[in-house]
Formats: C-alpha cells, sequence, structure tokens
C-alpha cells in the first residue's frame, strides 16, 4: 500500500488507521449506513490519504445511487486515476477482513472525529509557533489568529443539533409559552415606541444592524440604547472604530446628567455648577457596567476574542460595534469584507446568547435625493448585512434643502423585523444632548 510508510506517524499524530479501516469495511459490507455516517463524517477527517480517496468515492457512489462493493469502487478509484495511490484492488478486498463482529460505528465515528479535531489543533499551534517565530505579526495579533482558529476548529467540531419529532417540540412549547411564560429577556432601547414595535427591544441572542449615511444618528441611537442599559445595570461592551473611548465616555456622562452635550467641547467654559454636575455624572457611570476599546482597523478576530473575553469576565448582554466598515478582515473585496463582519457578529450573539448591535455607513446621497426614505437597498452597497440582521434599523433625518438645516421630522425607520412588523417611529434627534426624543406624528 503507498501510505503504508506513513503508518509510524500513528505513534506521534493522533490517530487509529484500524478504526478507520472498521468504518469503511461496515460500509462495505452494508452500503445503506453511507447516508447514515456521511452526516458525521468529512472525508478530510480520514487521517490516511487512501482512506480520505475511498470515503470520498464512496459518497460519489451513493450520491449516483450506484452500489458499493469491491468491483464498483474499484472501477470508480481506476477511473479517476487513484486505484493504485490507494494500494490496489487488494486493499479495498482487505476492507472488510477482520472486522469485529459487531462494529461499534458510532464510538468509532467519534474517535475519528476527535482525532481529526486533535489533528487540527496541532496544525495550527504548530503554524502560530512558526508566525510568532518568524515575527510575522505583532505578538497579540498572533495570538489573536490562533484563538480564532482555534474556535473555528470547535465549531466545526460540534455536531449538528438531534432532530426531534413534533410531538416533544410542542410539548415543551406547551410549557414554555402557556404553563410557564418567563419574563423576556430583552434589552430594552429607552425609546418607547421603538421598544413597543419591537416587542420590548433587542432580544439576547439576536443582532440589529443600524444603517444609515454620516450625521445620520447611528452612533446617537446606539448610545443612547447604551445609556439605557448600563443605568439599569445591564452589562455592555462597546468597540468603537470611530470615537474615542474618551469621547464615549464624556457624551454619555452627559446623558446621564441631562447636560448639554457643547459644554465638554471646551471644558474651560462650564462654570462650577456644570463642573459639578459633569463630576457626578462621571462617577455614576464610573460605577456602571460599561467597557468600552477604541482601536482602529481591528481585525474581526481580534474583536470577535475580546466580545467573547468580555462576556467571560463581565457577564456581557450586550455588544455595540461602530461600525462595520472600519473593521478588518481576511478578505478584500469591501462588500464580502463586511458581509463576513456582520455573519461574524450574528453567529456570536447567538453563540453566546449576547445582544448585538452592529452600525453600518451607507453612502450619502446625493442632491435631491437626499430626503429619500432609506430602504434595506440602502444597505446593499455595504454587503449583506440584511440577510444576517433580525431586525435593521435605519435612521432617517430630512432636510429643508432651502435653508440647509434639518427639519426635525426624524424617523427611525424598521426595515426588517423577523418576530414583528415593519414600520416607521417618529422621532426628533435632540442636537443639543445627543438623544432621540418621541415625537408624534402630528408634531
Amino acid at each position: 500500500m503507498a501510505d503504508s510508510k506513513r503508518d509510524f506517524f500513528t505513534d506521534m499524530v493522533p490517530a487509529d488507521t484500524g478504526t478507520e479501516k472498521t468504518i469503511l469495511g461496515t460500509i462495505m459490507l452494508d452500503d445503506s449506513r453511507i447516508l447514515e455516517i456521511e452526516g458525521m463524517l468529512k472525508p478530510d477527517d480520514f487521517f490516511l490519504d487512501a482512506h480520505r480517496r475511498i470515503f470520498r468515492q464512496m459518497l460519489t457512489l451513493a450520491h449516483d445511487q450506484r452500489p458499493i462493493d469491491t468491483v464498483t469502487l474499484a472501477t470508480a478509484l481506476r477511473e479517476g486515476g487513484e486505484l493504485s495511490a490507494i494500494g490496489g484492488i487488494a486493499y479495498i478486498a482487505a476492507l472488510t477482513s477482520d472486522l469485529p463482529r459487531h462494529p461499534v460505528i458510532d464510538e468509532y465515528i467519534r474517535m475519528v472525529r476527535q482525532y481529526a479535531v486533535s489533528r487540527a489543533v496541532m496544525a495550527t499551534v504548530a503554524k502560530v509557533g512558526s508566525m510568532a517565530e518568524a515575527n510575522q505579526l505583532e505578538g497579540t495579533a498572533t495570538a489573536s489568529w490562533g484563538i480564532a482558529e482555534l474556535s473555528r476548529i470547535i465549531e466545526a467540531a460540534e455536531p449538528n443539533g438531534e432532530i426531534e419529532a413534533a410531538d416533544s417540540l410542542a410539548e415543551d412549547a406547551e410549557f414554555r409559552l402557556i404553563d410557564n411564560p418567563q419574563e423576556a429577556p430583552a434589552i430594552l432601547t429607552g425609546i418607547e415606541a421603538l421598544d413597543n414595535y419591537t416587542t420590548g427591544g433587542i432580544r439576547l441572542g439576536e443582532l440589529w444592524v443600524v444603517g444609515a449615511s454620516p450625521s445620520r444618528g447611528k452612533t446617537t441611537l446606539a448610545r443612547q440604547i447604551v445609556h439605557h442599559a448600563i443605568e439599569r445595570n445591564v452589562p455592555v461592551y462597546v468597540h468603537s472604530g470611530e470615537m474615542t473611548k474618551e469621547s464615549w465616555i464624556d457624551v454619555t456622562a452627559c446623558l446621564i446628567q441631562q447636560m448639554p452635550v457643547c459644554l465638554i467641547r471646551d471644558p474651560r467654559l462650564m462654570n462650577l455648577t456644570d463642573k459639578e454636575r459633569m463630576r457626578a455624572g462621571l462617577r455614576k457611570l464610573g460605577k456602571m457596567p460599561l467597557h468600552i476599546s477604541d482601536a482602529g482597523g481591528i481585525h474581526i478576530d481580534r474583536l470577535i476574542f475580546n466580545a467573547t473575553k468580555a462576556k467571560r469576565m463581565w457577564g456581557v448582554k450586550l455588544f455595540v460595534i461602530d461600525y462595520a466598515q472600519i473593521i478588518s478582515a481576511s478578505i478584500r473585496d469591501p462588500r464580502e469584507r463586511v458581509t463576513e463582519i456582520a455573519q461574524r457578529c450574528r453567529l456570536f450573539a447567538k453563540d453566546n446568547n449576547v445582544a448585538t448591535i452592529l452600525l453600518s455607513q451607507s453612502p450619502r446621497p446625493q442632491g435631491t435625493g437626499i430626503n429619500t426614505k432609506p430602504t434595506l437597498f440602502s444597505l446593499k452597497e455595504s454587503g449583506a448585512l440584511e440577510e444576517a440582521a433580525h431586525a435593521v434599523i435605519l435612521p432617517f433625518r430630512p432636510m429643508d434643502l432651502e435653508r440647509d438645516v434639518f427639519t426635525g421630522e426624524d424617523e427611525l425607520i424598521i426595515g426588517k423585523q423577523r418576530w414583528g412588523p415593519i414600520g416607521s417611529v417618529p422621532v426628533t434627534l435632540n442636537g443639543k444632548y445627543l438623544r432621540f426624543d418621541a415625537r408624534t406624528s402630528e408634531q
């Protein structure tokens, strides 16, 4: 056999070629099991190259609804120029020899998968070591890359959830919804009309996308939600790639004390009363569960690592990213990069049960189009953001073009909501305090 010279590696590399052989032999004896095994094993899970080639060809035969036996398998491998690489027809015939009388196939599959995971971990660790030795990246960047790769290995190794019948699911739903209903695990936004529209705000595990062109209130809305959350002792992690940590703290302290934001532009102009109010706001804020980072151009791997750490250390329930277009990723195309970032944020929210808000910059409207209400198509230029989101909020601020000022007839447009209606909430962006205030539709 062409791969026999590699067998000595099994003493050092996690693998069991005998177990792999048993799985392949079991399929040869009962090819109806291939569909069951396909859902649990991939060709690359096998250690020996010969076994990977054989299993891959078995899958092809099964998909073509052809039998899997010595003759058909050998013929298919020969036609693909792989027969000699696996040791010839003699090796195929030997797959069914010396099989256990009643092979516990599920246990063998579990062993092969775990060995594959261990080998992937070893390869990642070796790559991290070589990157560190070559000093390709900064030390923290190398470590972040390694952590992200190990996280991917874990995610790929986790088996899919078991298929359940409707009777057990219906019984569970009856208990959850009727017999023992719990308070919805949602975080209020602090804007009553928006909370009502979204049946209580953003739920844990959801991703909201807030998309708008510059100066339309994306960060203002996010900060307002953060302020409302931390005042109710909800732990929050904010990554601000545009504003500094200090700016976030300063403006949030103003929100707490209901102080005009203009006062922090030049603190020397504050009178004694202003200073004492600001001091009180900062001390209140210092006791609230807010955590902020502001590294510009941070890589999505590092960002997700930071968020996972924040969840573990501080029990973070709300994660805010400002904004998608200035997060980096290992993809050059801008649209594909933003799509990848949105998908990673959605997975983080789901896997960690953390409410996540991703801000996105839309292209600036030109000319008379500046008063065109945004829709989901406004996000298309930024990638498939709306596909990843549970809800999409689109701040809209019309302008008086003759006077070149905002009219105050602002709206928070709900462009998508998986669990509720779409529509619009009338608001006014209060520039003095940098917050959205309620507005009746008649105002």
